[in-house]
């Protein structure tokens, strides 16, 4: 293992990763990442373009790293553990060896590569325990999510650290999320053994199908992967909304209409409408359709569908999409 200087590691690092499905790319291939499709995964392993140009929004995030490790500490009282220094020791720590074995350093990154699979991963960092290390992994989002965090990380994010403890070899993870204004959260994930079983399977499958077989796969499921979706639907009962609802509604139906002259404001307007729908749902429970009477004679309804991604995590995670419709007069 020969550490790169830091001039040439992030090219070094970028090409590396055109090797191994990496943790970034699992939830991708899987038709779970609403940012990349496995089609965009088969363009970077294949050569054909790349994703992994460093944009702002990446490298805040890569700036706001040192303090939420920081944070990590004072939260949890564990010693946070540097991949690249740790590797780079002369001695290495016993908990150490086997990821030693495996990993390429580049720069401040280190990769470390499955021995079997066609996988890799970039921790962000380690935790010290007792009995060994847990990974870690350093999240940012927006304020407004943080209610979302505390039920459960999103589960693009979820695949992403199941993909990294397979790769590594560890059984225990911290998420460490970082917000504008709250405070950051640390939320631990343990080791899925039945949906890694599941992934790796998945990942080498894939591998073999479309970068060595070289054809490319859906650019929004994947051919394979659109075996392991199903839709469902939630059981059709209907509520009843009012003037507060109605109200909703129209926030939401202007938003709509403002968007397309207003392509700079879509984001800030994106949140707020966001907002207003988590509302909407929370009004209706657990119901899957709502009636809304708008005073026009016409109702709107607004309609709760969920798709949900292979046995093995369907029990946890849900895709939920929200959408309005009115019927034409």
């Amino acid at each position: 293992m020969t550490p790169r200087t830091e001039d040439h590691a992030t090219q070094a690092w970028i090409a590396a990763r055109q090797k191994s499905i990496g943790a970034t790319d699992a939830s991708a291939i899987l038709g779970a990442n609403k940012w990349r499709s496995a089609l965009d995964v088969y363009f970077e392993k294949t050569g054909r373009g790349s994703k992994t140009e460093e944009s702002w929004i990446l490298r805040r995030g890569l700036h706001m790293e040192a303090g939420a490790k920081h944070e990590f500490s004072a939260m949890t009282g564990r010693h946070v553990i540097e991949p690249a220094a740790a590797i780079a020791q002369s001695e290495t720590p016993e908990y150490m060896v086997g990821l030693c074995a495996r990993s390429e350093v580049y720069g401040e990154r280190v990769l470390v590569r499955h021995p079997t699979i066609h996988a890799h991963c970039t921790p962000d960092f380690f935790a010290l325990r007792d009995d060994g290390i847990d990974l870690g992994e350093v999240k940012t989002a927006q304020d407004y999510a943080r209610d979302e965090w505390l039920v459960a990380p999103p589960r693009h994010y979820w695949i992403q650290v199941q993909h990294s403890m397979m790769v590594c070899g560890i059984a225990h993870a911290s998420i460490v999320v970082v917000f504008w204004n709250e405070d950051p959260l640390v939320i631990d994930i343990p080791a899925d053994i039945e949906f890694q079983t599941f992934l790796s399977g998945h990942i080498n499958t894939w591998w073999e199908r479309h970068v060595v077989g070289n054809t490319p796969p859906d650019p929004v499921l994947g051919v394979d992967t659109a075996s392991i979706l199903r839709a469902t639907t939630a059981e059709q009962t209907t509520i009843d909304l009012g003037p507060e609802a109605a109200a909703l509604d129209a926030e939401i139906a202007a938003i709509d209409a403002s968007l397309a002259p207003h392509k700079q404001a879509v984001k800030d307007l994106d949140e707020v409408k966001d907002l207003a729908k988590s509302k909407l749902l929370l009004m209706m429970g657990e119901h899957a359709i709502a009636r809304i009477s708008t005073g026009a004679g016409t109702p709107v309804y607004w309609r709760r569908t969920e798709t949900e991604i292979a046995e093995t995590i369907r029990k946890a995670y849900t895709m939920r999409k929200f959408a309005r419709w009115q019927p034409k007069k």
